[in-house]
This record gives structure tokens, C-alpha cells and sequence, in this order.
């Protein structure tokens, strides 16, 4: 619960079992367990721990991602609230006067479009946001997608990179048809250290080999869409379809496989421009296998995605590429 209620790095506590304690520490790789302890004859362990927890890192919680006004009125969306919350951002030092400079500063809405249920992985967090410094009159918006991506693979940034440069290689456009723009992303770092969980540590340390390391990874998407299941008739379903189909063939034509196809990864677009805009949207290539990849042919061999959504011949099949 409390890695869903508010963006963390690590969750840590103090188990009391009797006279027995165990000091637990929580991240996306998973736990780590201390042996127990008598805290009354060696309390020495229990009282570093609380010490370290009152000095390091605020205590877990992700300092990139801080609250600044608590906007309670679900209903509409207020100016005089808006032009409120970016006069205390930007001008009451409640953001770190360097990461202004150097990172585009977003306000998240009320609206928070998924929260991951899961304690380990890679904790998806969807918000719709603005740009602070953008026009209140003239809103906006974008979406802003934060989870824990896997350290080896390319990141989800670098993978929206390299489609658009393989799509101006060919093509006289820029993006792929019904590809969400990508604004900027980075993997999420404050002075001093990246987010990281300890997985690579504990590798190193103990040899767990099953532990997943993961970086933090913050992405800021152009469009904004809302769920497949939201669609109003048969017709806009089949039309969103369609588009998705057309977003597939493109990418397959770049000889780019994006590997994770499910009813959760196609929205519908909120707010399409025109008749040649496209009404459905293909969403998270971070599994997308892309030519210049270390290993490219085997990627296209590994079975990725949501099993539910996976054909059965590719089961049946393992080794083949996709």
C-alpha cells in the first residue's frame, strides 16, 4: 500500500516478533531480509537502522515527484487553482531551484490513470499533468509515465529515439502513425545517485542470480488517450483497431517488432486532430525488439508481452522468431 499511495525508490521497516526483530527493506527487485536480532541485547543494529532511516534519502520517498497543492475538486478543472499551483512551484522555492533549470517542470492533475498493484516490477505510475510554465488559458496536456525499467534492455526513451530516427531514415515524416509522440525521458537520478534497486548489489554480494536490477525511468508523452474499454460504439472500437493495425504494419516495415500487444497497451485518442489524425493509439514499446540492438535476433526469439494476449503457435514454439 504504501508504495502505491506515493512515488518511492524503497520502502524500509522494522518487524517486531516478541523479543525478536528483522529489518526489511522493499524495492522494485523485491525484499531483503535481515537475520533476526534480540533488539534488547543488541540493539546496536535496530538503532542504526533508525538512525540511517531518519538522514538518508527522505526515507524512500522519490524527491523528483513532490506534492505541492492538494487539488481536491474532481468535477472541473479551476484556473485561479492552476495559476495557484504554478505560482507556488515555480516561485515560492517549493522545487529545487537547479532541477528547474535543468528538467521542464509538469504539474500532475487528479487524474491518475494507473497505479501498479504489484509490490515487485515495474510499478507503472500514469498521470495526466501540464507544463508549468505552459499557457493556463491554453491548456496543454500530456501524459507523464513512470515505472522501473530492466538495467540491460535499451530504456523506453532510447527505444521512442531510435523508432524516430529509423522512420526519418525512410520516410519524409517524423513519427510512426498512431505512436504517441515522445516529449523527453530519462532515467531518474537526484544529486548524487541514480534510482536504482539493490538487485545488482545483492547479485554481487550474496549471488542471487533471480533478482531483476531496475532503473527508474520517467517518460513525457504528447498525447493523451484513455482506456480501449472506454469506447463508445462498435464502430469507434473497429476504427481504433484499425489505426493500431496501420501502427504495426509501419513499425513492422522498420523492421521493428513491438512484442507486447494487449487490450491495455492500445488507447483511444482524446483528442484527435482532424480526419487523417489517427483514433487509436499504440502504446509502451519498451519490449519492442529494433534493429541496432545488441542481440536483435535473439530479442525477436524471447516470448515477452501479456500471456493472455500471446498467440498460441508462438508458445507452442519457442526459439522462432516472432
Amino acid at each position: 500500500m504504501a508504495l502505491r499511495m506515493e512515488s518511492r525508490c524503497y520502502y524500509a521497516a522494522v518487524g517486531v516478533f516478541g523479543q525478536i526483530a528483522r529489518l526489511f527493506l522493499w524495492d522494485r527487485s523485491g525484499v531483503l531480509v535481515s537475520e533476526a536480532f534480540d533488539y534488547r541485547t543488541n540493539p546496536a543494529p535496530l538503532a542504526r537502522f533508525l538512525k540511517a532511516m531518519s538522514q538518508y534519502r527522505n526515507g524512500g520517498i522519490d524527491a523528483t515527484a513532490c506534492r505541492i497543492l492538494d487539488i481536491t475538486d474532481l468535477k472541473a478543472l479551476e484556473y485561479e487553482r492552476l495559476e495557484r499551483a504554478i505560482h507556488l512551484a515555480l516561485n515560492e522555492g517549493l522545487l529545487d531551484e537547479s532541477m528547474a533549470k535543468k528538467d521542464k517542470i509538469y504539474l500532475e492533475m487528479w487524474v491518475r490513470h494507473v497505479v501498479s498493484r504489484s509490490l515487485a516490477g515495474r510499478g507503472t505510475r500514469v498521470w495526466l499533468a501540464i507544463p508549468a510554465d505552459g499557457d493556463v488559458q491554453n491548456i496543454e496536456f500530456v501524459i507523464i509515465k513512470d515505472g522501473w525499467r530492466e538495467a540491460d534492455p535499451w530504456s523506453k526513451g532510447r527505444i521512442y529515439e531510435e523508432i524516430k530516427k529509423a522512420v526519418k531514415a525512410r520516410k519524409a515524416k517524423d513519427d510512426v502513425f498512431g505512436l504517441p509522440k515522445c516529449l523527453t525521458a530519462s532515467d531518474i537520478e537526484e544529486p548524487g545517485f541514480l534510482h536504482r534497486t539493490l538487485a545488482s548489489q545483492v547479485k554481487s554480494v550474496l549471488g542471487c542470480k533471480s533478482a531483476v536490477d531496475r532503473i527508474h525511468h520517467r517518460c513525457v508523452l504528447h498525447t493523451v488517450g484513455k482506456p480501449l474499454s472506454r469506447f463508445g460504439s462498435t464502430f469507434e472500437l473497429m476504427v481504433v483497431i484499425r489505426d493500431v493495425a496501420k501502427s504495426l504494419q509501419e513499425l513492422s516495415e522498420l523492421g521493428i517488432n513491438h512484442q507486447d500487444i494487449s487490450a491495455n497497451n492500445i488507447l483511444i485518442n482524446a483528442s484527435p486532430e482532424g480526419q487523417e489524425s489517427p483514433r487509436g493509439l499504440l502504446i509502451d514499446p519498451e519490449l519492442a525488439s529494433v534493429p541496432g540492438m545488441p542481440d536483435y535476433d535473439n530479442e525477436l526469439k524471447f516470448i515477452t508481452g501479456t500471456f493472455q494476449f500471446l498467440s498460441i503457435d508462438r508458445l507452442a514454439e519457442n526459439g522462432t522468431p516472432h
